[in-house]
C-alpha cells in the first residue's frame, strides 16, 4: 500500500456509509474514539456508523506512513472533518493500523481519535 492508496481508504472511511464498514474493517478491529463512544468492536462501530450523520468532506495534514511488518501499515494524521455545508467541523489528531488479509485486501484493524 502507498501513501495516496492509504489515504484513499483512510478518506473512504470518514465519508462513506456502513456498508465501507462492513466490507473493510477486520473482524477483530477496534475503534478508540472520544468522549460517549468510548472503545467500540467491530460490530458496534458499524452499528454506531448506520445512526451517525456521515461527513461532507475531510482533509488529512501532516499524514505519516510507515510499514512496521509486511503485512502491516500504520498511519498518523491530524484530519478535518466537515459537514452541513462547512458550519459543522470536527479535528482530530487521528492513527489507523491496517493488516493485509493475505488476498492483496487491507482492511482497517485499528483507528483512534483525539480531538483537537
Amino acid at each position: 500500500m502507498n501513501e495516496a492508496e492509504a489515504a484513499s481508504i483512510e478518506r473512504a472511511f470518514w465519508l462513506a456509509r456502513a456498508d465501507v464498514y462492513e466490507r473493510r474493517l477486520a473482524p477483530e478491529a477496534i475503534m478508540v474514539l472520544p468522549g460517549s463512544a468510548g472503545i467500540l468492536t467491530r460490530a458496534a462501530t458499524i452499528e454506531a456508523i448506520r445512526q451517525s450523520p456521515r461527513w461532507d468532506d475531510v482533509s488529512f495534514e501532516s499524514l505519516q506512513i510507515t510499514r512496521p511488518a509486511r503485512n502491516v501499515v500504520l498511519l498518523a494524521y491530524e484530519g478535518t472533518g466537515e459537514r452541513d455545508g462547512g458550519k459543522t467541523a470536527y479535528r482530530a489528531r487521528c492513527s489507523s493500523m491496517y493488516v493485509e488479509n493475505g488476498e492483496g485486501e487491507w482492511l482497517l484493524a485499528f483507528h483512534q481519535q483525539t480531538p483537537l
